[in-house]
């Protein structure tokens, strides 16, 4: 093991999602339900992504519910 010197801390490097527009696209089409089309890039797995849309969806104004079936994730107006 060994030491690297560096002048400063790099930032953080998160992808950002904006979920709170994907559940607000979501509410504005009328549809009951929509499945969540997602890469690997954007998600490690159906678990992950499922996890994230969960608490934007806790989080939103929305009466929206997040399901997982197989390997998708779906939105479910309530």
């Amino acid at each position: 093991m060994k030491l690297v010197f560096v002048e400063e801390l790099p930032e953080k490097r998160r992808p950002k999602h904006s979920l709170q527009n994907v559940i607000d696209e979501f509410i504005e089409s009328g549809n009951e339900v929509a499945m969540i089309d997602f890469s690997d890039h954007d998600y490690k797995s159906p678990r992950v992504c499922y996890s994230c849309m969960w608490v934007a969806a806790k989080n939103s104004k929305h009466r929206v519910k997040v399901k997982m079936r197989d390997s998708g994730v779906y939105l479910v107006r309530i």
